[in-house]
């Protein structure tokens, strides 16, 4: 079996440095903290996320232990557990909003007796 030419392999697609380069700005972390967490030095993230250096699997494995969904970041799809925990948020912010509502709406109640 022949490898994949190089426009087929995922890991060299500018879209999988596009998509890092999204989700580490979502952070709103600078990249020397951020080349800190993941223990890597601030020239090198500068290289990966700039396409400049391929992405290693150190790099990757140092990006997921710091919370990065890289199955996101490589095939654009949210892993099952990335879904999850975006789930488990949006329920918990809907049982804050029906909270307020309920209280608010007990107050109100409350000053009209």
């Amino acid at each position: 079996m022949t490898p994949p030419a190089k426009e087929e392999r995922q890991l060299d697609s500018p879209v999988v440095y596009e998509r890092l380069r999204e989700v580490v700005s979502a952070t709103g972390k600078s990249q020397v903290s951020l080349a800190k967490e993941i223990g890597i030095s601030r020239a090198y993230l500068v290289k990966i996320l700039g396409g400049k250096v391929a992405l290693s699997g150190s790099a990757i494995k140092a990006l997921m232990r710091a919370g990065f969904d890289m199955e996101h970041v490589i095939t654009g799809e949210a892993s099952k557990d990335q879904l999850r925990h975006d789930l488990n948020r949006l329920r918990e912010r809907y049982d804050a909003i029906v909270d307020i509502v309920t209280k608010a709406m007990q107050e109100k109640r409350s000053e009209g007796e």
